[in-house]
């Protein structure tokens, strides 16, 4: 290329040569060179050269066999386990507040103490499973948010408040409510 701009009976300076070197290469060794990373033609090899192995190594890349196909499948690498959104894990039982005489609220980041309701202290001659069975999952519908909630659970549009009712079936939240003109 460079004898070609040699040949030029008005001689390009060295920035109109890289310039219009740099415009007529490969569009995607175009993207990934920027113009103001080479001052001379060396640089522009160089970096362009490796550019075009590196192009040439991501069109030729395989992905590695799946473990039960590998040699060792015990030694393939196995991607790590999303964790799932439906259930709950053993670990969220350790960060449920301890019930004792008085109802406690999980909240953001704090655990405050209510002092309402019955008593759902563990007595002497109660066993593990109804322990366990005292911390449920945040199922408490739209009355407040508890991991034990010793409260009825109830439905209300948390928008008016209006009770048994949700904001979707609500006639004066949900748009249905008529209009008097």
């Amino acid at each position: 290329m460079q004898a070609l701009f040699n040949r030029l009976s008005p001689s390009w300076d060295l920035t109109e040569q890289l310039n219009y070197a740099h415009r007529n290469m490969l569009p995607r060794v175009q993207i990934a060179l920027r113009r103001d990373k080479f001052r001379d033609f060396a640089t522009l090899k160089l970096l362009a050269s490796r550019i075009e192995v590196s192009c040439n190594a991501a069109t030729n890349y395989r992905a590695p066999p799946t473990p039960e196909k590998s040699l060792f499948p015990e030694l393939a690498y196995r991607s790590p386990r999303k964790a799932s959104r439906g259930g709950q894990t053993g670990a969220m039982g350790l960060l449920a507040p301890v019930v004792t005489r008085n109802r406690k609220i999980a909240g953001r980041g704090r655990v405050s103490a209510v002092a309402s309701g019955p008593s759902t202290a563990a007595g002497p001659g109660t066993s593990a499973v109804s322990a366990s069975a005292l911390v449920r999952p945040v199922s408490a519908v739209k009355c407040h948010i508890a991991r034990v909630c010793g409260e009825r659970r109830r439905t209300y549009c948390f928008r008016c408040g209006r009770p048994d009712m949700t904001v979707k079936a609500c006639p004066t939240c949900s748009g249905n409510a008529e209009e008097n003109r």
